[in-house]
């Protein structure tokens, strides 16, 4: 997190860990005249000075991208632990007013905080957690780490437990039943593909991703993934450019050039606030409020003869991808230039004239198309959810390990 204080024509700027936040608030506090005023989005903090303000935000998303696939999966394997579902990044207000963030509460009581790191847990972090939940008055805090210090003295109403995800049933995946969908596959040699991992770091495919004949495009794949397997990392997601590019595996940096076509993509995410996480590993909810956007879509497509393929996008929503004739073989996805994409992506509104896609916010700075835009791969896993990005519900039977561990 940082800390900016701007006052006049000063401004200091700080990084502040998260074990800190409570003392950096209170020193702020009570050291600079001034009110606590309601944050904005991804703040933490915001305290309003006579000339100025003070503020704490999130300001790595690589961090929260890094912890999300972790987060569900710790959530889901501790719910089935416990028998319980939590709400996932819950924002909390301390007895003072000011906003914090839990990675977890349970659903039905509410008093049972969650906190997840990828990261060994020593005192230092069990004292503060122990201190957020006092300062939340909840009733219990579970803290959920891969490794703890050898010895850790835990307070009344804190709980630890050893989350040990399953990684080889995912790899297993990719190594033999990986494919990619008839009617995507021509698509694909000409799209730059990226890969999210564990550790939260991308990484571009450097090989293009066509036929040849020792290798088909999916072997290559596999191959790249298998690479960074043994590196220890692990592929959260999958992800491909809409535009095709005239050097697929340059625009990882940038130098891919947009042929300034992109396929007729769209995305349905849910407007359900709430993620909730049970033993089942995703947001039934979420699915089940993107389902309602998703069939008013449908309807629209059908009325204008449009031939069309749904996929679940592997969280929390849906794609879908206009085919056109494949040349009298399989139907393939279909093309758009940017201004037909913009334009369709505008009139896919319900009778109220709320907007069923996403695809209304791909715009550049200039407010064209945003031919950078990416999606997730047909036929990938998301780790987070373990769902394939596929046609019909399809999510790998994870054997993730949830170990409540006791301190010496």
């Amino acid at each position: 997190m940082k800390l900016v204080i701007q006052d006049s024509d000063t401004t200091t700027v700080r990084t502040v860990r998260e074990c800190d936040l409570e003392t950096t608030i209170a020193r702020i506090t009570s050291t600079l005249p001034g009110l606590v005023v309601t944050p904005l989005a991804y703040e933490v903090f915001r305290y309003r000075l006579p000339k100025g303000v003070a503020i704490i935000y999130h300001d790595n998303r690589i961090i929260r991208t890094k912890n999300f696939w972790f987060e569900v999966r710790g959530l889901a394997a501790l719910a089935k632990e416990l028998g319980v579902e939590f709400l996932h990044e819950q924002r909390l207000n301390f007895s003072s007013g000011i906003q914090t963030e839990v990675d977890g509460i349970d659903r039905e009581s509410q008093q049972v905080m969650v906190e997840l790191k990828q990261t060994v847990i020593t005192q230092e972090w069990v004292d503060f957690y122990s201190s957020k939940r006092k300062r939340l008055a909840l009733r219990e805090c579970i803290i959920v780490a891969p490794s703890f210090a050898p010895t850790l003295q835990l307070p009344p109403h804190v709980r630890t437990f050893e989350f040990q995800p399953d990684i080889e049933t995912l790899m297993t995946y990719y190594r033999h039943k990986f494919t990619l969908p008839e009617w995507f596959a021509p698509c694909i040699s000409s799209r730059h593909v990226r890969v999210l991992l564990s550790s939260g770091n991308w990484r571009g495919i450097q090989r293009k991703l066509t036929q040849t004949a020792k290798h088909s495009p999916e072997s290559k794949l596999v191959i790249a993934l298998n690479v960074l397997a043994r590196r220890g990392q692990m592929p959260v997601r999958i992800y491909y450019s809409l535009s095709p590019m005239a050097i697929p595996a340059g625009e990882f940096r940038g130098r891919g050039y947009p042929l300034h076509r992109v396929l007729a993509a769209f995305d349905v995410d849910a407007s359900h606030k709430n993620h909730v996480i049970g033993p089942e590993g995703f947001c039934k909810e979420c699915i089940a409020d993107a389902e309602l956007k998703a069939a008013l879509l449908a309807e629209l497509f059908q009325a204008q003869g449009w031939h069309f393929v749904r996929v679940f996008s592997g969280s929390k929503g849906f794609h879908f991808y206009l085919l056109e004739d494949g040349g009298g073989c399989m139907p393939c996805a279909r093309e758009l230039s940017e201004s037909e994409a913009l334009t369709l992506a505008a009139t896919l509104t319900d009778s109220a004239g709320n907007a069923l896609t996403d695809n209304i916010h791909f715009r550049a700075r200039d407010g064209s198309f945003d031919v950078h835009r990416i999606f997730k791969l047909p036929g990938s896993i998301d780790a987070a959810t373990g769902i394939v990005v596929g046609e019909t519900f399809e999510r790998l039977p994870f054997r993730d390990q949830m170990i409540e561990y006791f301190h010496s």
